[in-house]
């Protein structure tokens, strides 16, 4: 029995013997393929910050042209096109001002003729109440009260 046990140690021991290089190389080529990696993500992270930053200075430089530009530009502007559009809406302005005074006045008037005829309409109303013979309001409606005009 010791016997047994004893090759079976050694044949254990030649397996290991044999497994230990193939395990060695297996792990350098696993430090060499993470350094490899390590190295592209580094590669990848400086090209991102180089792009970043490049397009940073040109998005400054854009910038600081487009103030230029619109500083040399601006003064033009305002002094070509906003004064004669004041002018122009001035005159505009005084045009329509008779016009919109007419217009006020013929609503004005109206107004006035409406309120006079409601007046008149309320007042013959109270008349036809005091003549005898004439148009009295009873129970919402405007009967004649005094004869049967109809001859019923």
């Amino acid at each position: 029995m010791g016997y047994k046990y004893q090759q079976k140690l050694k044949r254990d021991e030649s397996a290991q013997i044999r497994k230990e290089p193939e395990e060695a190389e297996r792990q350098t080529t696993k430090a060499i393929q993470r350094e490899e990696s390590n190295k592209l993500e580094e590669k990848k992270r400086l090209q991102d910050k180089l792009r970043r930053e490049a397009f940073r200075e040109h998005s400054q430089h854009k910038t600081a042209d487009f103030l230029r530009r619109s500083d040399r530009e601006l003064p033009s502007i305002s002094s070509c096109r906003i004064a004669p559009h004041d002018a122009q809406f001035s005159t505009q302005n005084k045009l329509l001002e008779p016009k919109r005074q007419q217009q006020e006045e013929e609503r004005a008037k109206i107004h006035q003729a409406e309120h006079r005829r409601v007046n008149n309409a309320f007042l013959a109303r109270l008349q036809g109440r005091s003549q005898p013979g004439g148009l009295e309001q009873s129970g919402g409606c405007w009967n004649m009260n005094s004869t049967n005009s109809w001859g019923i």
